[in-house]
């Protein structure tokens, strides 16, 4: 099962931790080459490609907080960033004209 983790500093309620999350993740298209199908080296283009990974079928959310922190976590069946992989199930967007 594939995964990512965000962790933010403060409470927030489930829906905008949420929210937050996806957004942060999304924000890795910067650090993700479609040419080569792969990020930059970074993390943060792995994060973005297992959000949009094609073969993934099925989502599940969890946020936790505690204290002055919380914690949303993002599960992926089936898990996505499968290495030789990426050009078939990460795109660019499409622009209709």
């Amino acid at each position: 099962m594939g995964q990512n983790v965000f962790e933010f500093r403060g409470s927030l309620d489930a829906g905008t931790a949420v929210e937050r999350a996806i957004e942060s993740w999304y924000k890795g298209l910067d650090d993700y080459n479609f040419i080569r199908g792969s990020s930059h080296g970074g993390i943060t283009g792995r994060l973005f490609s297992q959000i949009v990974w094609k073969r993934s079928e099925r989502l599940g959310m969890g946020v936790a907080s505690s204290g002055n922190r919380t914690i949303a976590i993002a599960f992926y069946d089936p898990p996505g960033n499968i290495q030789g992989e990426f050009a078939n199930n990460v795109f660019p967007a499409q622009v209709n004209s």
